[in-house]
């Protein structure tokens, strides 16, 4: 989640203290029975919601006799009180502790994701290990909200100091069979709380990746993991193919070898494909496009010492794009998608790639070097080309942890959105206000093109531009160099600016609707949003945002 509230607030009665006496002086049983807690939603006026109300009919007046009294609970929207059940009130279920959130007048999605989220924190912190969630009528939120509150990655850690996981079910189990969990079933054109549970999964699983340390996920550790977590699903329905060195030889992958050059770790080259809608004149509806840098020391021009350990989230963007591409399996969409994720270590060595060198990327334009630590932008020239060339999609994406400057520009809230059409822009707003995984939009501007086309005087391009300005900006500006012909550069740098000397709608969007050979294409800086630098962890952002972006075209064939 973006931004979660504060830690649930307790509420101790003495009996709940006599319970968890109990609780204590039981536990050396080898076969403790879970401690179960439910999320429950309070409105203004203390009301609980009526899921809560049906499936908790003997602890209602208890819960409410607390919330009115020591709990203080007003129903406001961010309020959370724990609360332990006495065992004359508890339910058939066996809850014997509730996390009573606030809802406010109109509960928003944003609220409820938030609420559940909370909830789910203080429960897991108060030692529940099965959590019943109500569904605070926005069911697909609600799951999302729970499920991401219980994502457990301390597989490094020995058992004795693994948190315990939670098991989440939805406390109203009608809920979850109304709306069928089955990939194949077409539930998709609805949110409800399976939906819910397969974004978070996807989620979930994409922050696994990001945040496993560099020698437990190499590229091939990677690339391995994809086709394991792929093979649910069948070679029919998903294929993945895993390229290595030589096949990015053959491709002439020239600016994605010169970064992998400098690793003792072989690259690979994922490509994940998705049909949904076999029968479809239209072979890809969407490419997405991953930059997958399992570790990132910046190479000869090497990072400061400090942080560096964060670089092993800097395959972030693939590491959304393969999660977003198995929830969209999961989902059964009934659309045509893509994804290509270059993989590989960015490490000085007496191999590496200099300052200065010279390389030439798969559509033949040669770049120039200047600085080996902008290396994101070289592995997805050669992908970004590939995918434009052998897929042909519709629309395209690519999702980076490219620049610090968009850190600079956005901080870690927002992730900054680079498209060539306003409609692909709006179909990506809207996805990413639907799940609450907030995008900004960035320009696209001819000068930024110029910053590094302009900037070297040995090849056609340079992977940097000058000075430390609008650095997000002219990156894109890169990228963008390989969606389309060689040739067609000069149409996009032309007219500035209109008559007024004002910044021209076309500029802003560099619309390319009219050539129908270049897909439209956005792409997604993640470096801020898919790291939080202040908790050390990765958050596997935006990958809900991009299975509801594909949700939402599949609704509108």
């Amino acid at each position: 989640m973006t931004m979660l509230m504060n830690r649930c607030s307790r509420v101790v009665s003495l009996t709940a203290i006599a319970r968890r006496s109990y609780a204590s002086s039981s536990s050396s049983s080898s076969t403790k029975p879970p401690v179960v807690g439910a999320v429950i939603g309070v409105r203004p006026g203390l009301s609980l919601t009526s899921s809560s109300n049906s499936q908790l009919s003997s602890a209602n007046e208890y819960l409410l006799d607390v919330a009115r009294g020591g709990a203080q609970l007003k129903g406001k929207s961010g309020e959370c009180k724990l609360v332990y059940l006495p065992q004359g009130a508890s339910s058939s279920s066996g809850i014997s502790q509730a996390a009573l959130v606030g809802l406010g007048e109109e509960s928003s999605t944003k609220t409820v994701r938030d609420a559940t989220n909370k909830a789910v924190k203080a429960l897991r912190e108060s030692g529940a290990t099965r959590i019943l969630v109500d569904d605070l009528s926005h069911p697909h939120q609600a799951a999302e909200g729970a499920y991401l509150a219980a994502y457990w990655e301390e597989s490094l850690k020995s058992e004795a100091n693994r948190k315990k996981r939670v098991d989440i079910e939805p406390l109203n189990s009608s809920i979850a069979s109304s709306s069928s969990s089955s990939s194949t079933s077409g539930s998709f054109e609805k949110l409800g709380w399976n939906t819910g549970v397969i974004y978070a999964g996807a989620q979930n699983w994409a922050r696994m990746l990001a945040d496993t340390p560099a020698n437990h996920m190499t590229p091939s550790i990677f690339a391995n993991t994809v086709q394991e977590k792929f093979a649910e699903f069948g070679s029919n329905a998903v294929k993945v193919n895993v390229y290595g060195e030589e096949w990015a030889k053959e491709k002439g992958m020239g600016a994605f070898l010169s970064v992998a050059r400098g690793s003792v770790e072989p690259l690979k080259f994922v490509e994940i494909i998705y049909r949904g809608n076999p029968s479809s004149n239209e072979s890809t509806d969407i490419g997405l496009v991953g930059k997958g840098v399992t570790f990132d020391t910046g190479g000869i021009s090497i990072k400061p010492s400090q942080g560096m350990e964060m670089m092993r989230g800097d395959m972030g963007g693939a590491a959304s794009v393969v999660g977003a591409m198995y929830g969209i399996a999961k989902l059964g969409l009934p659309i045509n998608v893509t994804a290509v994720t270059p993989l590989c270590e960015n490490m000085p060595s007496g191999n590496a790639t200099k300052p200065g060198d010279v390389v030439y990327a798969m559509n033949g334009k040669s770049i120039e070097v200047l600085n080996t630590d902008a290396e994101g932008r070289l592995i997805l020239a050669d992908a970004l080309y590939y995918m434009t060339t052998q897929h042909k999609p519709k629309r395209m994406i690519d999702v980076a942890t490219l620049t610090g400057a968009i850190v600079v520009a956005l901080g870690y809230t927002y992730s900054g959105v680079y498209s060539t059409t306003n409609a692909l822009w709006q179909q990506l707003d809207q996805a990413s206000q639907t799940v609450d995984d907030p995008f900004w939009r960035m320009p696209l501007h001819s000068e930024f093109v110029n910053g590094v086309t302009k900037e070297s005087k040995l090849a056609d391009l340079a992977n940097i531009s000058p000075g430390r300005w609008a650095g997000s900006c002219t990156a894109a500006a890169f990228l963008r160099e390989f969606i389309q012909p060689v040739k067609a550069t000069e149409a996009v740098s032309a007219g500035a600016e209109d008559a007024d000397g004002e910044q021209s709608e076309k500029d802003q969007s560099i619309d390319l609707n009219n050539q129908t050979d270049i897909p439209e294409w956005s792409h997604i800086d993640i470096a801020g949003s898919g790291m939080l630098d202040s908790a050390k962890t990765m958050t596997g952002r935006p990958t809900r945002a991009l299975i509801e972006f594909a949700r939402n075209i599949s609704n509108s064939h």
